[in-house]
């Protein structure tokens, strides 16, 4: 990876000798008719070889298949990505499955699956390799949101059929019609909440780890002013309560009030369970820990 901090313009036009390049773009980051959208077409020129617009918050395979045999037609030597977390996972799993000749949507299925290294490797998720050929198209991105997955190997994405898709609880309800920049907002301060009640459990200084991030968030002024708006005592509040307070702030939800019901709470946990990130949490959430996910989505239930 190569961070520089220019413009991507200066970085794209004079430094890559190419036949085309994708510029795949997210209809809810820019449309069309975005300038900046059209500036990097406009000095792209006659090495723009198309621009793909469409691509669902929580990048569902049947949008990626798509572009994936649009490319390959094209013979495009890079994808360029203008837009946020659901573009740039897009754009990942879409030269891994470049190079693992994917052409229907149900061959998406032949490069998800875990080798048997990797399951082994079940509390060590950062160290698994995949199953299938490493992408070689060259991947630019322009990121238009601070999530930063621009900088992370992995991708999620779901099959649209079943609603399963791998990437923790928050990432779950994504298939049940939550938007993506909705789920962190519900569960991460429950998340939080959780763990501290359960740091006994812990396989590292989760409680040390929370005081430290608190610190930060009490270092900035617009922190504690909101802290202060929603009456919140500085002292005796946990990271939780920080998070809450802000997302009330911006006016985001805090339940699972967005048509996820307890009739669904038992099928959103199976789902979380079978995803490799959840053993990573600091408090190991394991594949037969389905009352402990329960529980959390209890702290989020409201009149669910």
């Amino acid at each position: 990876m190569v961070v520089m901090p220019v413009p991507a313009l200066i970085v794209l036009t004079p430094n890559f000798s190419i036949d085309g390049v994708y510029s795949k773009v997210h209809v809810y980051m820019a449309l069309r008719t975005n300038p900046y959208l059209n500036q990097l077409e406009a000095a792209l020129g006659d090495n723009h070889a198309g621009t793909w617009i469409g691509i669902r918050p929580h990048t569902f395979w049947d949008d990626l298949v798509p572009i994936v045999n649009d490319i390959r037609a094209k013979k495009v030597d890079i994808v360029v990505t203008l837009g946020g977390t659901s573009i740039v996972d897009g754009a990942k799993a879409i030269t891994y499955a470049l190079a693992n000749n994917v052409r229907p949507v149900e061959d998406m299925r032949t490069i998800v699956n875990p080798s048997p290294d990797d399951i082994a490797r079940q509390d060590k998720f950062l160290q698994r390799d995949g199953i299938g050929n490493a992408p070689t198209v060259p991947l630019i991105f322009i990121p238009t949101s601070l999530s930063g997955g621009e900088y992370f190997k992995f991708s999620g994405a779901p099959t649209h059929n079943e609603g399963c898709l791998p990437h923790g609880i928050g990432y779950q309800l994504g298939p049940l019609g939550v938007g993506r920049g909705h789920t962190s907002c519900i569960m991460l301060p429950a998340v939080m909440k959780w763990n501290v009640a359960r740091a006994s459990e812990a396989q590292n200084d989760i409680l040390g780890q929370q005081e430290k991030l608190k610190r930060v968030f009490l270092a900035e002024e617009s922190v504690t002013s909101v802290l202060r708006e929603a009456n919140i005592d500085v002292k005796t509040c946990d990271v939780g309560d920080i998070l809450r307070a802000v997302f009330n702030k911006l006016r985001m939800p805090a339940t699972l009030e967005v048509g996820v019901g307890r009739d669904r709470f038992g099928t959103l946990a199976r789902n979380s369970l079978n995803d490799a990130f959840l053993p990573t949490n600091p408090v190991p959430l394991l594949e037969k820990d389905v009352d402990k996910v329960l529980e959390i989505l209890e702290l989020v239930a409201g009149d669910a």
